[in-house]
């Protein structure tokens, strides 16, 4: 059952396979290309900010983002936000589930990975 939940205001795409294709390269082995899943989820601004330290600096809180308990994401995936503030690419450090009777939703540690 596909609900709206109005809490998850933004979009990201994930990367979740690869579908094969009819190209073949140099070598003879078959094409493929990424097949991505849209999720809605909310993303969140780190609060802690960073702490220098003598060895660097270190990152207190990293942003986040929260997705419906529906989807099945791992740590070190890659996620691409859409919204605006966060078009970006993203990588989950980790995550945490959140309950309130039951299982609710997830809330992720991201990353950011490099250029949108």
């Amino acid at each position: 059952m596909n609900q709206i939940d109005a809490r998850f205001i933004h979009s990201a795409r994930v990367r979740t396979g690869e579908a094969p294709t009819a190209t073949k390269d140099t070598y003879g082995k078959a094409g493929s290309t990424p097949v991505y899943t849209l999720i809605p989820c909310l993303f969140g601004r780190s609060k802690g900010g960073t702490k220098r330290l003598e060895s660097g600096d270190l990152v207190q809180s990293l942003p986040t983002m929260s997705y419906p308990a529906r989807y099945t994401l791992v740590e070190g995936q890659e996620v691409e936000g859409l919204s605006p503030g966060y078009a970006r690419k993203y990588v989950i450090r980790k995550i945490h589930p959140v309950y309130t009777r039951t299982l609710d939703h997830f809330r992720a540690d991201i990353e950011r990975t490099g250029a949108p």
